[in-house]
């Protein structure tokens, strides 16, 4: 399943949600843009991100919107400055990445893949969201037209 959008003229803090089904395999999240002097940043987010204590929480946010992301359920492609034609930006994670973030107790949940901007905001752009079932996406898979 690929869903394409929003094309959107906003680029700060627009989400495309998508159902991901326990099943899933992988997801394939993807942003273009044609403005090459405009800085976009890429986030996908699983419904239960920074799943822990309570007291642990802004930690886990800090160190997912800011530091490394990495355990807190926040995959993020954020590289490139203004200027430097970083488009696209993409992010794939294996299902065994995300088993910590999981609905497991329900059928599907709902992911968010967001797009933001460090510079110049208002850069058209198109985002992508790609879910895979009983196999992983092939080498070189793009859903960006």
């Amino acid at each position: 399943m690929s869903l394409g959008g929003p094309h959107s003229q906003h680029s700060h803090n627009t989400t495309l949600e998508f159902e991901v089904g326990r099943n899933a395999t992988a997801i394939v999240a993807e942003l273009a843009w044609a403005d090459g002097a405009s800085d976009l940043d890429l986030l996908l987010v699983a419904p239960h991100y920074c799943n822990g204590p309570v007291e642990s929480f802004p930690v886990c946010i800090a160190k997912a919107f800011v530091g490394d992301p990495a355990g807190t359920g926040v995959w993020r492609s954020d590289g490139g400055l203004p200027g430097q034609g970083d488009s696209p930006a993409g992010i794939q994670v294996a299902s065994a990445e995300w088993q910590a973030f999981d609905c497991a107790d329900h059928t599907s949940c709902t992911w968010g893949a967001s797009v933001s901007a460090k510079a110049t905001a208002g850069a058209a752009f198109h985002l992508y969201a790609t879910v895979f079932y009983g196999e992983e996406p092939p080498q070189g898979y793009t859903a960006i037209a």
